[in-house]
């Protein structure tokens, strides 16, 4: 066997002429694979008839496994043989076609017969495609074989958690927290000059919390590089889409229940109380709905906001309209509705809320109100004494430092819910959005990644109002909101989620939403 251009031997000048011709027509970016064949004693060789006596043949191949494809032809030479990576037929476009550096298979006692060999040491996804053996001879008989050769991912059968990746080896996928990240630039700042190399670090770290700590290989400090450590003068705590919730200090869990649960209260005094209560709906119960929030003040008055943008005060209720502010109790409590949230505040505390009369609520309590760590109890947990924008949260759900969520009576069920998505539904919360300069900063300020886990899992279990793509708008419209908070206006593209969303969802409910006077 020789590698390259086997040498032309007896070959008259015209036959050589003729030969480059052809070549050039195929291609003039590579030399080809040639071969003589030589006379025998006084008269010419016995001419014969070009034959593909091995051809290419469809395959399917592991994608990370040795790949061989491998063609032969019979008959009078000068022969010209190779093998290449059809873009047209691949592609569909009009690009060269990629010539492929080949293994020539040549005998010198049978010179009427030539093959040719690629092989690919690892497959990738790259190269899968169309494959083309072309074949020449002198006399001009031409002959060619195609094949495809199609790529089979291992990684699509994998069953990996939100942060872990997969990756193949040996022709196996497997879910890890140890898969590779470049070195590009692309700092990630999570508190003073502690800084990951890019988001990929960030995010690797981020799988492997509670398994290994942090490596060097994993992050980099570096004077200069994060800006200053922001002081954040309020903690907040929400509850969005199927159970999501962010507590105070920025940790996150899932859950699933149908029950009242005490979200936060001032321990101190018992002046301050909110309750969530949610259940479950949907076509087969597979959805949790955020019904109402229960919030008490001073311990002598009570109100709850509902789905519907619904103020129930003492026994009397009513929507809000847009643009509408409601003062209750003789100016305790203010709220406003601004488009499709509820925006309220108690004066007496500088204590805010949020809701969207769905599924979003989220408390907002200065830090100056808080004396002590503990000062607040519930499954928003405590606040810190202080906040800086850098502050990184974890999943404790899946870090099982939270395994249930008591509800107020001992009858009540939930469970705290890993964020596995385990179908097959291509969920890109990104891309709902209009990407602009205001986006970009809501991402810096608010990481969307959380979210677009949250929204995938949502949309492959839930099933309330498909047709309305409600599950994903839901943790959509959470961060649109949260970003607003934050000083941040981007829009939702229509085609992800209608501008009209909560009305229809409302009217999917038979939730009336434009009674604006008390009764």
């Amino acid at each position: 066997m020789a590698r390259g251009t086997v040498a032309l031997h007896q070959v008259t000048m015209a036959t050589m002429v003729l030969l480059s011709t052809m070549v050039l027509l195929v291609n003039s970016e590579s030399p080809t694979e040639v071969v003589d064949v030589t006379t025998d004693g006084d008269g010419p060789a016995t001419i014969v008839a070009l034959e593909m006596t091995k051809k290419l043949h469809n395959m399917e191949r592991i994608l990370g496994t040795p790949v061989t494809l491998e063609c032969s032809i019979k008959g009078t030479g000068p022969l010209n043989l190779f093998i290449y990576y059809d873009r047209i037929a691949t592609e569909q476009k009009k690009r060269p076609s990629r010539r492929l550096h080949l293994d020539t298979i040549y005998d010198p006692e049978k010179p009427d017969e030539l093959g040719a060999r690629y092989v690919i040491e690892e497959f990738k996804k790259k190269d899968a495609g169309m494959y083309r053996c072309q074949a020449w001879a002198a006399n001009g008989d031409a002959k060619s074989s195609v094949a495809e050769l199609k790529a089979i991912d291992p990684c699509d059968e994998a069953d990996c958690n939100a942060l872990e990746q997969c990756i193949i080896s040996k022709g196996y996928g497997i879910c890890t927290c140890d898969f590779p990240c470049s070195d590009d630039d692309a700092y990630v700042c999570v508190g003073g000059s502690t800084t990951f190399k890019n988001t990929c670090h960030y995010n690797r770290w981020k799988c492997r919390q509670g398994e290994a700590s942090l490596t060097e290989s994993d992050m980099e400090v570096v004077d200069g590089i994060c800006p200053d450590t922001i002081e954040r003068t309020e903690a907040s705590c929400t509850v969005y889409g199927e159970g999501h919730v962010t507590k105070f200090n920025n940790d996150y869990f899932s859950f699933r229940g149908s029950c009242s649960y005490k979200m936060a209260e001032d321990s101190r005094d018992g002046g301050f109380i909110v309750y969530t209560r949610t259940s479950a709906c949907g076509e087969n119960n597979n959805a949790n709905c955020l019904n109402a929030v229960t919030i008490y003040v001073d311990r002598v008055y009570g109100f709850s906001i509902e789905r519907g943008w619904l103020i129930n005060d003492n026994g009397r209720s009513r929507n809000i309209a847009n643009d509408e502010t409601l003062s209750l109790h003789n100016g305790l409590v203010e709220i406003t509705r601004i488009n499709k949230v509820m925006a309220g505040v108690i004066p007496s505390k500088g204590i805010k809320f949020f809701y969207d009369g769905l599924q979003y609520f989220r408390i907002s309590v200065p830090l100056e109100f808080v004396e002590n760590y503990d000062d607040f109890t519930g499954f928003c947990g405590e606040i810190p004494l202080t906040m800086t924008s850098e502050l990184v949260g974890r999943d404790i759900g899946r870090l099982g430092e939270i395994t249930s969520l008591p509800g107020l009576m001992t009858s009540c069920e939930s469970e705290i819910v890993a964020k596995d998505a385990v179908c097959l539904k291509e969920v890109n919360l990104k891309d709902a959005f209009e990407d602009n300069d205001a986006l970009e900063g809501c991402n810096e300020a608010i990481p969307i990644e959380s979210y677009y886990e949250n929204a995938l899992s949502d949309v492959c279990s839930c099933d309330i109002s498909k047709e309305e793509n409600y599950c994903f708008c839901n943790v959509a419209y959470a961060y649109l909101e949260n970003c607003r908070q934050a000083g941040y206006d981007i829009s939702i593209k229509v085609e992800y989620c209608r501008a009209n969303y909560h009305q229809r969802a409302f009217k999917a409910e038979k939730i009336y939403f434009r009674r604006y006077r008390w009764y």
